[in-house]
């Protein structure tokens, strides 16, 4: 996704930086390796291959993809200041040796199913305006073929679409296994997608893959619409779901200590799945939430734009 191409991430255990092609040789190196592929699910590329893959992921409106670094620490005089807002370089903090692993987002369409409370409320409202006060067939009510037929166009046009997002996370980097640093980077993104919701909502409904955040943003602007007017429409999050196989304890307790629920039993490959109930509606948050703050969760400025001079601001 365009949405994290110019944010870092900083915290006290783990840095998140955008996925960039000084990152994929090394990306490829783990991918070499039988059991990072084994686990993570992933099919044996060429060096070539990644590169495209580092391309489209970029490009698409449904997966979004931080690489994961050591944190700034000693570091942090990479890290440039202004009145505006922090800053750093590509390929100063985040080069092949600081590199650790990756946390994706991954979106797909989710579908109600016929017993959904959603559409149940919207059944109880047809019943309410179809009866009087008395429980009598309302006659106002009573439409003609044509009037129905409007009603149904109507609510075709206005119904939602919905859409549900997975996480995974991989430390590729064996010495960095084992001390927080996975709980600590899920909880950023966490943190990160709870102030950028509705901007990931946007470009995921976005069409033109080619186009910049800024772009996209500047053509709503020009449709005449604001980001708090979209708000109100558009894809709607139902849910939050990483799937983990059962052997893997470790991940399991990671991803239960942020608020996850198991849901479900062991499925066909193997996997359990565990979902965050609310999570699109700031529900069940304390958790994850704490992570983040306790880390000292900070968003700086991923200048890409450093030959030309250019710096820019992080929305908050």
């Amino acid at each position: 996704m365009r949405l994290n191409e110019d944010i870092a991430i900083s915290t006290n255990k783990v840095l998140l930086v955008p996925y960039e092609k000084h990152h994929v040789p090394r990306y490829h190196e783990w991918m070499e390796d039988p059991e990072t592929r084994d686990a993570t699910a992933s099919e044996q590329l060429t060096l070539e291959q990644e590169y495209e893959n580092q391309i489209s992921w970029r490009k698409a409106t449904d997966k979004l993809t931080f690489i994961l670094c050591e944190p700034l620490g000693e570091m942090r005089n990479y890290v440039r200041d202004t009145t505006e807002t922090m800053f750093i370089h590509p390929g100063d903090i985040d080069t092949p040796q600081r590199m650790i692993g990756d946390v994706n987002l991954f979106l797909f369409p989710w579908a109600p199913s016929t017993d959904e409370e959603d559409e149940d409320e919207d059944e109880d409202e047809d019943e309410d305006e179809d009866e009087d006060e008395d429980g009598n067939e309302n006659d106002s009510n009573i439409v003609n073929g044509e009037e129905k037929k409007n009603k149904k166009d109507k609510k075709n046009k206005d119904e939602k679409t919905y859409f549900k997002a997975e996480i995974d996370i991989m430390i590729a980097e064996r010495a960095h296994r084992g001390k927080g640093i996975g709980r600590a980077a899920v909880a950023a993104l966490f943190m990160f997608l709870h102030k950028h919701m509705d901007k990931l909502r946007a470009e995921y409904e976005e069409d033109d893959k080619d186009s910049t955040w800024r772009q996209q943003q500047q053509r709503r602007r020009r449709d005449g619409e604001s980001l708090d007017e979209y708000r109100g429409r558009g894809p709607v999050w139902k849910e939050l779901a990483a799937k983990i196989r059962a052997t893997n304890a470790a991940s399991i307790r990671l991803f239960e200590s942020l608020g996850f629920q198991q849901n479900g039993d062991v499925n066909y490959f193997g996997e359990k799945e565990f979902v965050l109930p609310g999570f699109a509606k700031g529900e069940n948050r304390e958790a994850w939430l704490g992570v983040a703050v306790a880390n000292g969760y900070c968003e700086v400025f991923y200048d890409r734009q450093r030959s030309l001079g250019v710096y820019g601001r992080v929305d908050g």
